[in-house]
């Protein structure tokens, strides 16, 4: 190996790249990013059955690389079936390794109806009496700007189950989950792009009827400048969430369930001698019951963020100071 300034031997490095398998593929911690359910109204006997799965891609440059995969699904050891499309979650970050990854879940949603069975949205078998007990996930990658090609080995969750009364008179609430929220804007090593990403995710509960379908809307601004518009939509997982609501009403942490939500912005630019990479993101997010029409913004209404450059662990700080707050 061949010794160059700054002490690097790039023959080695050269050599261990080599062997690396592009796109990179890794499961995140199933502890913080893989859940899967029953949630059922006792009333309405409605049951809805859901899988989130989130995996990591590590394409060779993680601001150009256009990424596109599938998964597939097993329920209770049957044969694998097509899942519904993956989702990139607008979200940047990098290994203790070093690898720069993009994050992306699988997912599977299914309803039951007392008279009709199991319907799954999307393609899927039709449930048997009874529901399933276990769910394994598998993905393959492709980035469509090198060719490279991968596969993750399945991982699998048991579903939990939840009985979800109604509750006349609850009203909708949005909150942030700062833990799991993230901006970023970084430029390719090898390229002349940059990208910039917002990834926030939120917990929504639907109000009387904790299963209504939620949509949404959001908005960003970055330093001050115009507001534009992106999406918000549902993660396919409810999640059991303490508030200050069940703290006052006397019941235990987690009493209520969750609509697990995420709003998102993705841009690709070219880098030029004079870019000048966001330094603060404001947001504004607003989710809305479909049933029923009613609407709420997030608590707190508009908030802002740091945009950090450079890519940090999933799950922890991304900017050390200012990272979030609330308020313009």
């Amino acid at each position: 190996a061949r010794l160059e300034p700054g002490g690097m031997f790039l023959g080695v490095l050269y050599a261990a790249a080599a062997t690396i398998q592009w796109p990179v593929l890794r499961w995140a911690p199933p502890e913080v990013s893989f859940f899967a359910g029953h949630v059922t109204e006792p009333v309405t006997g409605l049951t809805r059955s859901f899988m989130h799965a989130v995996f990591k891609v590590g394409p060779r440059d993680v601001v150009s690389a256009n990424i596109t995969g599938a998964a597939q699904l097993s329920i209770d050891g049957g044969p694998y079936f097509a899942a519904s499309p993956l989702m990139f979650e607008r979200h940047l970050t990098r290994d203790p390794d070093g690898v720069n990854l993009q994050m992306w879940n699988a997912y599977y949603e299914a309803l039951r109806r007392p008279e009709a069975g199991l319907v799954p949205r999307g393609r899927g078998p039709i449930g048997a009496d009874g529901l399933p007990a276990r769910i394994c996930a598998k993905v393959e990658m492709t980035d469509l700007t090198t060719g490279d090609h991968n596969s993750l080995e399945p991982a699998c969750t048991g579903f939990g189950v939840y009985a979800l009364p109604p509750r006349p008179g609850d009203i909708m609430r949005t909150e942030l989950s700062a833990q799991y929220s993230a901006a970023t804007a970084v430029c390719s090593d090898t390229l002349f792009l940059c990208r910039t990403n917002v990834h926030l995710v939120l917990w929504s509960t639907a109000g009387a009827y904790p299963l209504d379908t939620l949509s949404g809307s959001a908005s960003f601004s970055f330093d001050g400048g115009e507001w534009t518009q992106a999406f918000a939509m549902y993660e396919q997982h409810f999640d059991a969430r303490p508030s200050g609501v069940d703290a006052a009403a006397g019941e235990p942490p987690g009493a209520r369930l969750s609509h697990a939500m995420q709003a998102d912005y993705d841009h690709v630019f070219p880098q030029e001698r004079r870019t000048r990479l966001p330094e603060r993101v404001c947001y504004r997010v607003r989710f809305y019951n479909t049933v029923t029409g009613e609407s709420v913004p997030l608590a707190g209404g508009e908030g802002c963020m740091a945009v950090c450059h450079t890519l940090h662990e999933f799950a922890q700080p991304y900017c050390p100071k200012d990272r979030l707050s609330s308020g313009s």
